[in-house]
Order: C-alpha cells, then structure tokens, then sequence
C-alpha cells in the first residue's frame, strides 16, 4: 500500500468509516492472530482463543487513534505496532494468571480427572453443612425463636438470607450495634453458629 493510500485509510477509518474500519481489520487480523499465537503460553491455552487477543488489540488500536495523532507513516510501523500491542496483551494475562493470587491459574483444579482411558467427574467436598445437618440447626433455631419477639425472629431470618448485619439494620430500622447484641443472645443460647 502507498504511504499516501495509507495515510487516508487511516484517516478515514479515525473518523469511523466503516468501509475503512473493515479493510484495516482484513488486512492485519490474520497477522495480529498469529502474533497472538506464536506468543501465547501453553497454560493460558485452555483459557483463551488467540481471538480473545486479538480483539484486545483492536480495541486499544481504535482508542489511540481516536484520542491521539496516529505517528505511522506507513503499513509497517502499524504492523509493528500493532505486533507491540498483542505482546503486551499476551504478557500482561500471562503475568496475571501466573503472578497474582487473585487469578492464579495454578490453582485452579479442573472438574474431571483421568483414570486409565476415561475421564471421570472429580469428587467435590462441600463445606456446607449436610441436609441432615441443617434440618437439626433450623428445628433447634425454631426451638430457641418460639416464644421470642417477632423482631428477634425478622433479625434471624434475614441473616440466614445472606443479608449483612448493616443491611438487616437498614431493614429493621435498627442500629446495627442492636442486630449484633440480639444475634449473640441467640447464639448463646444456640451455642452453634452454622445458621448464620
């Protein structure tokens, strides 16, 4: 492509002409992808299509040139540049997934295991109490409620809910200090946390 012919591509696909935006895509994504690919670490593989990358890079692309100059003076220095972005993409979801605690992909276990020439469902080992387990602590909650004020009673509901003690408060139109206080006079009483 001629450096004038580039330049009015570019032009034009920054003042979001589709026909422009179109040929910009079809002339690099091929290139962008196997950027992406050649990059693209083995463990981030399972995680990711090269096209994840690859839509990144065109999403930064048509932000800069819409909010900055463009300084490419032909097809390469946007190929290059271009090429720049997909590293930067790849490296920074590698560093991510591999460096932080948060998204650590070593610790992720997958959901089947294999065992000779099948794949089997892996065994997963809830924390949270059993049906049995949980009819006995409501039966015993009623036991502790009867008799109580039907304010105790809302309070003890809506925790169980999942509601947070400010959110109950806000609720009730109570302090939350008053939730806390009323919660651990059942709780005493209950001596078991696991309703709550």
């Amino acid at each position: 492509m001629e450096d004038a012919d580039f330049a009015d591509l570019i032009s034009q696909a920054k003042s979001g002409n589709d026909t422009a935006v179109r040929q910009l895509l079809s002339k690099y994504e091929r290139e962008i992808r196997m950027m992406v690919r050649v990059r693209l670490p083995h463990a981030l593989r399972r995680k990711y299509d090269s096209m994840d990358f690859v839509q990144a890079v065109w999403a930064s692309f048509f932000v800069r040139i819409r909010e900055r100059e463009t300084p490419f003076e032909n097809a390469q220095q946007l190929g290059a540049f271009l090429g720049a972005i997909a590293q930067n993409k790849v490296y920074e979801e590698h560093r991510k997934r591999t460096r932080t605690r948060k998204y650590d992909i070593t610790k992720e276990q997958g959901i089947y295991e294999r065992r000779g020439q099948r794949d089997v469902p892996v065994e997963i080992v809830s924390n949270a109490p059993s049906p049995s387990e949980e009819a006995q602590a409501s039966d015993r909650l009623r036991q502790i409620l009867a008799g109580q004020g039907p304010e105790l009673v809302q309070i003890v509901t809506l925790r169980r809910e999942g509601l947070s003690h400010g959110e109950v408060a806000t609720r009730l139109h109570l302090h939350e200090s008053t939730v806390r206080r009323k919660l651990n006079l059942v709780r005493s009483l209950k001596g078991n946390e696991s309703w709550e």
